[in-house]
């Protein structure tokens, strides 16, 4: 039977980050993963410059379907640009990206086992025994990174909540001409009823740009797969006919993303990170920020129990600090955000922001990690909310 110091299971960005980590620092690294890679995932692709700068990514240029410059909204058959002072964001595709990850973890001495499933975990007095398909091993330490339905999270942890989880659907196609280089976010459904209704993610979609063509998809709570499939298939006809055409399409994939953080995010033994801590944005859906800062938590955390004999409420505070913090402005502020959205009129909202320099520059900072989500609001709060209840003509309908 293996021992290793650190178990990571999930080879997605959180795991090979975390796997990159732990073996950096020397320690005993495996990282499972249940599919043979590169391997499909259902994912948007964008990778924010803060994303990169958690995870110390230099991205290279064959690696980059598109480098982003401008940002999108369209809506009932409009289009705004916004453009961002410079590169905020790259667009991969996540097979490769994932590949990459991983090899950069292999390279730094974590052993990796593809087409490995982790199936159960129990904690014992000296560590963590993992039952896998390919046999059974132990280490002193298991993270776990395998999104919100995680097995090894559910049986550690107790399932995550299907209520607290949106669901997301997207292809990837090739267009006649190339998108170029603005991220588009399309609302669809923006209106909630209340500011704090049960539904806090509205179904809204994407389409990130490739080379010549791009990743288009939709996310929404409490939505059906047919809400889902019917919404992708509208924006994808909406960009063929802005870009020439579609020329070629994959199948559809779904994906959970979770809305909030769980309430337990370590054991004696164990750290859940990224999507299986429940670490996702429930303003934009983006998770990838997320996934490379709890992994470095989490390997930091794990180093300093074998190393120096401390436990691991020092992830927790971690992730409080470093994380629950921008995540908790955006859990008590996206809701209010998306029913305002669905009570203004977009045209005249729009220009307002796109003519913000402070605005645009926040959000150019939130990207590219030079702020976060509580700064782009204490700018929007003073601006926006007296435009909106002083501003008449901007109100379509009661509230």
């Amino acid at each position: 039977m293996d021992r290793y110091d650190v178990i990571v299971s999930g080879a997605g960005p959180a795991g090979a980050q975390a796997a990159f980590r732990c073996a950096s620092a020397g320690l005993r690294t495996v990282l499972l993963e249940r599919n043979v890679l590169p391997r499909h995932k259902c994912c948007a692709g964008g990778v924010l410059g803060r994303a990169q700068a958690k995870a110390e990514l230099q991205l290279p240029d064959e690696l980059v379907e598109q480098r982003i410059r401008n940002f999108a909204v369209a809506w009932d058959g409009h289009r705004e640009i916004f453009p961002l002072s410079g590169e905020v964001a790259a667009i991969v595709r996540r097979e490769r990206l994932d590949h990459f990850l991983v090899k950069r973890a292999e390279n730094a001495g974590a052993e990796v086992l593809e087409g490995t499933t982790s199936l159960r975990a129990r904690e014992e007095s000296d560590g963590v025994a993992v039952n896998t398909s390919g046999g059974k091993m132990t280490a002193d330490a298991l993270i776990v990174a395998e999104g919100c339905t995680s097995r090894l999270a559910s049986s550690l942890f107790g399932p995550y909540p299907g209520r607290r989880m949106a669901m997301g659907m997207a292809l990837e196609c090739e267009f006649g001409s190339s998108p170029e280089d603005a991220m588009e976010v399309h609302f669809i459904d923006t209106p909630t009823v209340r500011p704090y209704s049960k539904v806090i993610f509205p179904l809204n979609g994407w389409m990130f740009p490739h080379r010549m063509g791009g990743n288009v998809g939709v996310v929404g709570q409490a939505v059906t797969a047919a809400d889902l499939r019917r919404t992708t298939e509208r924006i994808l006809k909406d960009c063929g006919e802005r870009y020439g055409g579609t020329m070629s399409r994959s199948p559809v994939t779904a994906h959970p993303i979770p809305l909030y953080p769980r309430d337990r995010v370590h054991s004696r033994r164990t750290l859940l990170i990224g999507d299986a801590a429940g670490f996702a944005n429930p303003i934009t859906g983006e998770g990838m920020s997320y996934a490379f800062e709890s992994a470095n938590l989490a390997a930091s955390a794990v180093e300093g129990m074998l190393l120096n004999g401390k436990d691991l409420d020092v992830y927790a505070a971690g992730c409080r600090r470093r994380i629950l913090n921008d995540l908790s402005s955006a859990v008590l502020l996206g809701p209010v955000l998306h029913w305002l959205l669905g009570k203004v009129e977009l045209s005249s909202f729009f220009g307002q922001v796109k003519s913000d320099d402070g605005i645009m520059g926040a959000c150019a900072g939130i990207a590219r990690g030079e702020s976060d989500w509580r700064g782009l609001f204490g700018r929007m709060a003073p601006r926006t909310i007296p435009y909106l209840l002083l501003n008449s003509r901007l109100i379509r309908g009661k509230a």
